[in-house]
């Protein structure tokens, strides 16, 4: 859906649509993008264009966006929960350029490489391609099972964390199989399992990876030899969802139904543990840990000690993952509500709802942000831009803890 198609015509000329093909080379400087978004992301933002996603009906689930786009110069690549593949659109109007084929839906953000890029779908199938999104590998590795998050790249392998709890190391240069590690798991006829494995984390020598049954494992990174494991998550919801996060010499994990905890590198003793768990990726910065619970609230922690520097909740509403730009936290609520909350104070200063066309409209993939111009995909099957205000040359002179306009840069 192309909501701003004036301003698209202004830019590109009544010849744009014969130019499409050229203008999906991502190898070529940006045109638009730079002189659109360029600043810094500032309050209040404005609905800069809409995209909806296409629904072919293959698969009979309900619709679950988590997805985070990804800006690529002047183009936007996301993914869609119902429809196969990776589509690239033009960032500055949301109109769709090319679809990259994948197997199956794409919720996982591609990773950047230094020329070009790593997809997996929700099926485990993972693809390389160039900077004009072509596939650089003779075929996709099947992983075997559904993948949810990004690949971790460490070095020349690409370590892919699958939903059936297994790890698996692909080389980046032929997409051949190099080890795997699969944690076996015995479960009751009552027990649960989330199934979204979170990606891994490379510590020095070791793989870091979290699982179903509430381990946090360590990894040889040549081999995927168990080094170590240690239980966190317990009780009915023991899954491990977040990424495991280094800070200081620690590692923080987090189970889905709690608890949170710090472990030391070396011995692997608990440092610091608090009560409350994280669904989904936490987000770290300067002093402070930020985390959405399974009880929708928004925690900010020391990540020092576990201290609670501030909490959050919305009511009767369940929180995505916290994105930072600047002095704010982006996040997404379960009734299609996209928060700005200030990290210092634990506040809300600005909210956003769009128009969907349907109730279940909510926001469970993280936002992304690049200048000005910020993007979000809700589960009603829409990708978001929206775009910042301008600075003002008045505002330069004051102070950052005096602004009046609550920049996000600073």
């Amino acid at each position: 859906m192309l909501t701003n198609p004036s301003r698209y015509a202004k830019w590109l000329g009544d010849e744009a649509s014969s130019k499409t093909e050229q203008a999906i080379s991502n190898s070529e400087q940006p045109r638009f993008a730079k002189q659109t978004y360029e600043g810094s992301l500032r309050l209040p933002l404005s609905e800069d264009w809409r995209w909806t996603m296409s629904d072919p009906g293959h698969w009979a689930i309900s619709r679950m966006e988590l997805g985070t786009p990804v800006v690529a110069g002047d183009h936007v690549l996301v993914g869609n929960s119902r429809a196969a593949g990776l589509f690239v659109l033009e960032r500055n109007t949301g109109r769709l350029l090319k679809t990259i084929p994948m197997e199956g839906p794409v919720q996982a953000p591609p990773v950047a490489l230094d020329d070009g890029w790593l997809v997996v779908d929700v099926f485990g199938h993972l693809q390389r391609f160039d900077r004009d999104y072509e596939p650089v590998w003779a075929q996709p590795y099947d992983s075997g099972a559904g993948v949810f998050r990004q690949p971790t790249i460490d070095g020349d392998q690409a370590i892919v964390s699958a939903a059936n709890d297994q790890v698996i190391s692909v080389d980046l240069g032929t997409g051949a199989w190099r080890w795997s590690h699969k944690r076996v798991i015995t479960r009751g006829d009552q027990d649960l399992a989330i199934l979204g494995a979170p990606a891994a984390t490379v510590v020095g020598d070791a793989v870091i990876q979290g699982f179903s049954d509430g381990f946090v494992v360590a990894l040889d990174r040549t081999n995927g030899a168990e080094l170590w494991a240690l239980q966190v998550g317990d009780g009915r919801f023991p899954d491990i969802q977040a990424e495991v996060i280094p800070y200081e010499g620690t590692l923080i994990v987090a189970a889905f139904g709690g608890p949170t905890v710090a472990i030391d590198q070396d011995s692997q003793a608990i440092r610091w543990r608090v009560d409350s768990g994280a669904v989904s990726t936490m987000n770290i910065s300067d002093e402070s840990l930020y985390v959405s619970t399974g009880r929708g609230a928004l925690l900010a922690l020391d990540p020092s000690n576990g201290t609670t520097q501030w909490r959050w909740e919305p009511k009767d509403k369940q929180l995505g993952p916290p994105m930072r730009v600047g002095s704010s936290l982006f996040v997404g609520d379960s009734t299609g509500t996209l928060h700005a909350i200030d990290r210092y104070d634990g506040k809300e200063s600005w909210r956003y709802r769009p128009y969907d066309g349907t109730r279940l409209s909510g926001v469970a993939g993280a936002a992304t942000a690049q200048g000005r111009q910020l993007l979000f995909v809700s589960a009603g099957g829409h990708v978001h831009a929206l775009i910042g205000a301008s600075s003002l040359a008045g505002d330069l002179s004051e102070e950052p803890g005096s602004r009046r306009d609550r920049s996000l840069g600073w």
